[in-house]
């Protein structure tokens, strides 16, 4: 990791803060990604299988980065997929940069923000049979596997918010995976914590 004065040309930040030393996201291009709970309207309690207004479904009016990985592996027959957030958080970089702004150090937010998706826009886990579950849970740890191997990350979180209260903007089932280039403080805390019990346990 390099160290630089000046702040360069980058989408987002990870800033830390000067008093308690957490890291945290700064990321506003986020602001743009689509908002399906962006009014109060009703929506209806089913959702169709497939909606031409919905990014997720209709990829030839909303055309997403290609497919980093899809299982089954057939254009006709996927059942899953995972591509680029077309908003990320973090963009990928074999290297990444270190800066001051002000009394904060900063690191350039580099590393993958990767979705995993369903094929059908209603296919919440309650009523998603047991292959497509074990689908989803497969793609998820190849991907796992694959990015654990890149320079840049440090840490991967998976995570899976459907609906508002969630802090989705989109209804279609989806998974975010998240790759940070340090550890966040309170995993580092747990890490410590565990050792600190084996090490005592003998």
């Amino acid at each position: 990791m390099e160290g630089h004065l000046q702040k360069p040309e980058v989408t987002g930040e990870v800033r830390q803060d000067y008093i308690s030393g957490n890291w945290v996201v700064l990321a506003p291009q986020r602001s743009a990604r689509p908002d399906d709970f962006a009014d109060s309207r009703p929506k209806p309690e089913n959702s169709p299988k497939y909606k031409d207004d919905c990014p997720f479904c209709n990829l030839t009016a909303f055309p997403q980065e290609p497919d980093v990985l899809r299982l089954p592996d057939d254009p006709m027959e996927w059942r899953v997929h995972i591509f680029p957030n077309k908003y990320p958080a973090f963009v990928p970089s074999a290297e990444f940069k270190s800066w001051n702004t002000g009394p904060y150090r900063v690191l350039q937010a580099a590393g993958y923000h990767e979705i995993l998706a369903t094929r059908w826009h209603d296919q919440t886990d309650a009523l998603t049979s047991h292959r497509d579950l074990a689908l989803q849970l497969e793609a998820l740890v190849l991907r796992y596997r694959q990015l654990r191997e890149k320079t840049s990350v440090n840490y991967i979180q998976i995570i899976k918010n459907q609906g508002s209260g969630a802090g989705a903007s989109l209804t279609h089932p989806h998974h975010q995976i998240f790759t940070l280039p340090m550890l966040p403080d309170d995993i580092a805390a747990l890490m410590r914590g565990a050792k600190k019990r084996m090490e005592a346990a003998g």
